[in-house]
């Protein structure tokens, strides 16, 4: 069992469709940001474990080509990893990004 976090810095559109639109690897809405890379980067340093769950993967599978990192981030949160979720949200907000949950459909305030 596990869920999904998205996170970026700034965007075009509603959350829902920004997610959507992420989950099919298109990132066109969002606009490149050094927050959201310099939080991918604080993340897995701190988190070495979710190397695992977290995409944009750093190159697209199909053509070798390096990815966007700068526009989004999209975690997979296992439920053995929960406990690290408060921690990850505070870091998201340090870099005042975007958190959306999918699940519940809204952005996480504080």
């Amino acid at each position: 069992m596990s869920f999904d976090l998205c996170f970026w810095s700034s965007g075009e559109g509603a959350p829902k469709e920004i997610y959507t639109d992420v989950c099919e690897g298109d990132d066109h809405r969002l606009a490149a940001s050094q927050d959201v890379l310099q939080f991918r980067s604080e993340l897995l340093d701190r988190w070495q474990s979710f190397n695992d769950f977290i995409e944009p993967l750093e190159f697209d599978v199909e053509t070798g080509e390096p990815a966007h990192l700068d526009r989004y981030v999209l975690v997979t949160v296992p439920v053995s990893l929960i406990n690290e979720l408060p921690g990850i949200l505070r870091l998201a907000r340090a870099y005042g990004l975007t958190v959306y949950d999918p699940q519940s459909e809204q952005e996480l305030d504080e």
